[in-house]
């Protein structure tokens, strides 16, 4: 987590990784995320695109898919949730994996 200082006030920045792991017996593709990003005033933005940084990864049986992403806030605490879409590669049946809701904290509010 960083801070940067603007003219419109601090932003406070994340740096995240995501883990993603197929749990099935063949391989299945990524083609877009979405999330819901809610920060400390209930403001509530969204971020979605297809694949991850351009790319639409594959991931074999019992694979896995790591990915960073940087996240900028106004607040010094907020709480994301969302889905990634997955096309199966066996039968090219699409579906939807949610993401958990969870929170993030600037360092200086865990003290």
């Amino acid at each position: 987590m960083a801070r940067l200082k603007t003219m419109d006030g601090p932003v406070y920045v994340f740096d995240i990784q995501l883990h993603v792991v197929n749990h099935n017996n063949y391989p299945v593709m990524l083609t877009s995320r979405h999330y819901e990003i809610i920060d400390i005033c209930n403001q509530v933005s969204e971020l979605s695109g297809v694949g991850f940084l351009g790319n639409l990864p594959i991931i074999p049986p019992k694979g896995d898919f790591s990915y960073h992403n940087m996240l900028y806030f106004r607040s010094f605490t907020a709480k994301i949730k969302g889905y990634y879409t997955i096309i199966s590669q066996s039968d090219f049946s699409e579906f939807r994996i949610d993401i958990p809701e969870f929170q993030f904290f600037a360092d200086h509010m865990l003290n």
